[in-house]
């Protein structure tokens, strides 16, 4: 008798990572343009970030800006080979991922940059659980990790079903994803985890459908925890 699993999988998370060059190159231009300019994006976002002088979440151009610009592009190519992979029947090699270059030949869909920003926290910052708005039918939102403080936990990253009992702190300053309400008592009823933490590493780029319920832990002890986030709107392409 051949026994086969058929396991469903709720949504797909890309990952990858940028590198040190292209992390100081977003951080340069941080601080040369997008502090400097100081455009308030905090009116549309959800996020507490007002513990410190320096806390702020700012606007970071992606017109008339040639790094922006730029960037923006790259990201918009990214978004069409998350689509393209969500789209195929692709079989991978186990790990959930498959290996595939940046071409940006193949679109099925025309991805328009929405927004982007910056987000720049202090201790007791904290973004609580929020999805992204979308102009399109499908969107795809955006994290990339640009400095992380020495005090966030440099443990393990939480994987499924993360216990917070006994207040331990492993998951401050981690990002929280949620798709469900499962809990750990549920898991141990085979019911599927419904959350992971991730635990921020400088140069690691997330994408993920704008509907992804997510939310950042405060923190505790010194520095700045860095982000840049983005939403894109996902257009079919005209035949």
């Amino acid at each position: 008798m051949e026994i086969s699993f058929n396991t469903k999988t709720a949504l797909s998370l890309m990952s990858c990572n940028f590198g040190l060059e292209i992390t100081k190159e977003l951080n340069d231009h941080i601080e040369s343009v997008v502090i400097p300019k100081n455009i308030d994006a905090s009116g549309s976002l959800v996020g507490q970030i007002n513990r410190n002088e320096n806390s702020s979440q700012l606007i970071f151009p992606h017109d008339d800006d040639d790094v922006g610009e730029e960037f923006s592009a790259y990201l918009c190519r990214l978004a069409n080979q998350y689509m393209e992979y969500v789209e195929s029947d692709a079989v991978t090699d186990g790990s959930g991922m498959v290996n595939k270059s940046v071409t940006g030949d193949e679109k099925s869909y025309n991805p328009k940059m929405k927004s982007m920003w910056v987000n720049r926290s202090y201790e007791g910052d904290y973004n609580p659980e929020h999805d992204h708005p979308s102009d399109a039918d499908v969107g795809l939102s955006c994290i990339m990790y640009l400095t992380v403080p020495m005090g966030i936990s440099a443990g393990s990253d939480g994987g499924h079903g993360t216990s917070l009992t006994g207040a331990t702190g492993l998951v401050d300053g981690y990002t929280r994803f949620s798709w469900g309400h499962n809990s750990t008592t549920d898991m141990k009823k085979l019911k599927p985890s419904t959350q992971q933490y991730m635990r921020p590493e400088v140069g690691q780029f997330l994408m993920f459908p704008s509907w992804l319920h997510h939310s950042v832990l405060p923190f505790f002890g010194e520095g700045e925890r860095r982000s840049f986030s983005a939403n894109i709107n996902m257009y079919p392409t005209e035949e």
